[in-house]
C-alpha cells in the first residue's frame, strides 16, 4: 500500500532535479515518515532547519524533508488512540 495515492490526475507539488519517478518520490515519502515516527524529531528537524536557513539551494529539499517527518511524527502520535478516542477528540 502506497503512502500516496496517485493517480491520472496527480499533480506532483514538487519537480525532481534527479528523478521524474513517482515510485523513486513514494519511497523518499515513506522515509521521511519513517524518520519522524522513530527517530529523534528534534534532531532531524533541527538539521533540515539549519540546511534551510544555510542556503537558498536547500530550502525546497528541506522543506519536503520536514513536511514529511512531521507528518510521520504525527501519524505516530495517532497511532496511541483508539478510534473511538479519536472520534471524540473531534467532537
Amino acid at each position: 500500500m502506497s503512502l500516496l495515492r496517485h493517480d491520472s490526475s496527480h499533480q506532483r507539488r514538487y519537480q525532481f532535479k534527479h528523478f521524474s519517478a513517482l515510485q523513486v518520490e513514494d519511497e523518499i515519502v515513506k522515509v521521511c515518515r519513517l524518520l519522524g515516527r522513530n527517530g529523534d524529531l528534534p534532531i532531524l528537524v533541527d538539521h533540515f532547519m539549519d540546511l534551510f536557513s544555510q542556503s537558498r539551494l536547500y530550502r525546497k529539499q528541506a522543506t519536503f524533508a520536514i513536511s514529511h517527518i512531521l507528518t510521520g511524527a504525527s501519524e505516530k502520535m495517532f497511532e496511541r488512540y483508539t478510534e473511538s478516542e479519536l472520534e471524540a477528540l473531534i467532537k
